[in-house]
């Protein structure tokens, strides 16, 4: 978290526990920016929520993790509270860590487990929010569990965009980290998604659509930007987009490119994932 918060490690009795305090709206700038490229572009499954501090901030993720704990997902429990900090339990390690520690076998498993508890929590009529890596994690015995939940997208989109969301961050995250390509990512989404319920495999296929235009791009400028063309290119594949064009969407951001030989949208969503 940095500046915006603080995150530390603690032994307790018993076992581990991790104090989170939450701290500034330094990222506020950059989310508005996010909020207004994806509303510019219809792409509102990635609106961009509020960005909570301080005791509102403590106060969203505590009621998320008592709704999410209530449909039985794995989220942390908490151990104590203060204004502006919560006390959570400990989850085992993150999916980021395991997969960059995990030969083509062990990632398959990992990545499939994960598609598997996405689709759970969405059958349950449910959302995440921020599925990266690094916001999922892996216990002793294999389980998936999700944590950081600051902020809530279904302040700003209905349930079909949040889920649609849900798939877009987790892709675009996880493809940076899996060592196969987007051909078998595309066949491990595809068993999540052949789970979603039509408004949300609609809303994501609208969005992988008007994005598509995002996968040349990506190919030479690497790094997190190559994750999401991998990402798109996967979903596209799982969920049988039509492959319409997305022209008149490339015409419309021309201007940007031009000006400053980026495309903000682009960076933006570089931003949002580990």
């Amino acid at each position: 978290m940095g500046k915006e918060g603080q995150v530390r490690r603690l032994d307790v009795e018993g076992g581990v526990a991790w104090f989170k305090r939450y701290g500034s709206a330094r990222r506020a700038l950059r989310m508005r920016a996010m909020d207004w490229t994806a509303m510019r572009l219809g792409v509102t499954p990635l609106r961009a929520p509020p960005r909570h501090v301080g005791p509102d901030g403590r106060r969203v993720e505590q009621r998320r993790l008592t709704e999410l704990a209530s449909l039985d997902v794995n989220v942390p429990r908490v151990l104590a509270q203060g204004d502006d900090c919560l006390l959570l339990s400990d989850m085992g390690q993150t999916l980021a860590d395991r997969l960059r520690r995990s030969g083509p076998d062990e990632a398959r498993t990992l990545v499939s487990r994960a598609v598997e508890a996405i689709a759970a929590v969405h059958a349950r009529g449910a959302y995440l929010g921020a599925p990266v890596a690094r916001n999922l994690t892996v216990d002793a015995d294999g389980r998936i569990g999700f944590i950081d939940f600051e902020e809530d997208p279904g302040e700003v989109m209905p349930l079909a965009d949040a889920q649609a969301r849900d798939w877009l961050v987790f892709s675009a995250g996880v493809s940076r980290h899996v060592p196969f390509d987007e051909q078998e990512l595309a066949g491990l989404l595809a068993a999540g998604l052949r789970r979603e319920r039509p408004p949300s495999r609609s809303a994501l296929a609208r969005t992988v659509e008007r994005l598509g235009f995002l996968r040349r791009p990506t190919a030479w400028l690497g790094g997190r930007a190559a994750g999401i063309g991998k990402a798109l290119g996967s979903l596209r594949r799982a969920i049988g987009s039509s492959g319409g064009s997305v022209l008149a969407l490339a015409a419309a951001l021309a201007l940007d490119l031009l000006h400053d030989g980026d495309i903000e949208l682009l960076v933006l969503l570089a931003g949002m994932l580990d």
